[in-house]
């Protein structure tokens, strides 16, 4: 069997056509088949409830991190050529072609993923904005990542070059704004901790609000100078440290309630350590160093790097739950945990050794990728807590996730 990159001629193949799915999935996200619209009408006639379409769910978010991760990385990469050329790269070879230039091919991909999350954005921007889930955090997290690569590149709104339309940098700063207030405003337990669900009776935490909304908030507070925003981001993970972690294996359940004390769900169930890894290391490298909760919040991060990479399987992958090693693998949970350790290297939180671990599990994510650029085998969706379907394929989640992670390694 073809393994890692035996399966691909090179990486950059391998992403770009995990791009090209990741935007596929992104446009078709939220778009019912008829027979899901036919068992809609029918719930409505009877009278029953129906669930609210989100199209900037957490699963919407999660792609276009990845296609926003993969953008920027050929952004970066576009100007590093650039303001690297020679006097050779300017004389050409003879041949009609510019020696040394970017390949047509190379613009057009940075090109379609930011068509594709331009759209996103836009689309949600244009309608007011507006939180319906905790879990919308994700894609405000997106849209701030665009907004400052915006502000470093010097770009503004106009066509893209692809037929697109730009917002200007202003719409984004409204819109984040306007998300951030709705943040604010949610439902808190005693301690600040945003509710996942309110309104359901019970003041369940979980490990996936957490992190999203520590994401979001964190890097709003760094970019606009908001100290209420930061401090809820704080509250956020300093929160689920404390209350919502096992102390023998120093990994997280997926949730806990306050007021009655009990931690629920599975003890490392993967996703959930993803959610929390992500939280943290973003917020970490939000955070002024001079913060009182900086110190803090790097070591629960660190810690948590090492107590989850015990976990890390021979073939690079982390199983659907961490300590069933010999159970399924996760390719959403592996790309989560390696994405947050990733951008932990980049900012020098964890050191160089780590890429030996983040290298194998880039060999093995390239293996459950197929040639249409689809990443199999992630966990389906949580039902609950303690309630995962063992159904696995390829989920906007585990696309995503892939994409981010190996944008943000390569």
């Amino acid at each position: 069997m073809e393994t890692g990159m035996e399966k691909w001629d090179d990486c950059e193949t391998a992403l770009a056509r995990m791009a090209a799915a990741a935007q596929k999935q992104l446009e078709g996200y939220g778009k019912p088949e008829l027979r899901e619209e036919i068992k809609t009408l029918v719930k409505r006639a009877l009278g029953r409830g129906t669930a609210l379409r989100d199209p900037v769910f957490w699963p919407a978010g999660m792609l276009a991190l990845g296609l926003e991760e993969y953008a920027g990385r050929l952004t970066r990469r576009t100007e590093r050529e650039g303001a690297a050329k020679t006097e050779e790269e300017g004389r050409g070879d003879g041949t009609g072609k510019t020696v040394g230039s970017q390949k047509p091919d190379v613009r057009q991909e940075a090109l379609d993923a930011d068509k594709a999350v331009c759209n996103f954005l836009k689309k949600w921007i244009t309608g007011g904005a507006k939180v319906t889930y905790v879990d919308d955090a994700l894609s405000g997290y997106v849209l701030l990542r665009r907004y400052e690569r915006m502000a470093e590149s010097g770009l503004h709104g106009g066509n893209t070059g692809d037929g697109a339309m730009e917002m200007e940098p202003e719409a984004y700063r409204q819109a984040a704004r306007r998300i951030a207030a709705q943040m604010k405003a949610a439902p808190r337990d005693q301690a600040g901790a945003i509710v996942y669900r309110a309104g359901r009776g019970n003041e369940y935490i979980f490990a996936d609000g957490a992190g999203m909304t520590a994401m979001f908030l964190s890097r709003y507070g760094a970019l606009f100078d908001d100290r209420e925003a930061t401090e809820l981001a704080v509250t956020q993970l300093r929160s689920f440290l404390r209350c919502g972690m096992d102390r023998r294996s120093g990994l997280p359940y997926h949730g806990y309630e306050l007021t009655d004390k009990v931690k629920y769900g599975l003890v490392g169930w993967g996703r959930a350590v993803g959610w929390l890894l992500m939280g943290l290391v973003v917020t970490v490298t939000s955070l002024p160093e001079t913060h009182g909760a900086y110190e803090e919040l790097k070591r629960g991060y660190s810690r948590l790097v090492l107590a989850t990479e015990q976990w890390q399987r021979e073939d690079g992958m982390y199983a659907w739950q961490l300590g069933a090693a010999e159970g399924p693998a996760d390719t959403s949970a592996t790309a989560m945990i390696s994405y947050a350790a990733a951008v932990g290297v980049r900012a020098d939180i964890l050191g160089e050794e780590h890429r030996i671990r983040l290298n194998q599990s880039i060999k093995a994510l390239l293996e459950m990728t197929g040639q249409d650029g689809r990443v199999q085998g992630a966990l389906a969706e949580c039902m609950g807590f303690a309630e995962h379907p063992q159904t696995y394929g390829c989920y906007p989640w585990g696309q995503g996730a892939a994409l981010a992670f190996l944008s943000a390694m390569r």
